[in-house]
């Protein structure tokens, strides 16, 4: 599972054309861990989850689960 989470974050966030560190910026993730959480060597905690998915403009179910943006509830 952290694989395929990290790969939906990674994709997003490179979807939305972001560098990590624009991604941090904007979460206070520290660069590192959302590193791990990309190369799935950490599982991001709830917040995270909540915050990369504001930034990253998916739901939370996306981010775990795959699909469903936004845009999708709109």
């Amino acid at each position: 599972m952290r694989k395929y989470v990290g790969e939906r974050i990674k994709k997003l966030r490179e979807a939305q054309d972001m560098t990590l560190a624009q991604v941090c910026k904007l979460t206070g993730i520290e660069e590192e861990r959302l590193q791990a959480y990309e190369d799935g060597s950490a599982v991001p905690s709830i917040g995270a989850v909540i915050q990369l998915s504001r930034v990253l403009g998916s739901k939370m179910a996306g981010l775990l689960h795959g699909g469903g943006t936004v845009s999708d509830s709109l």
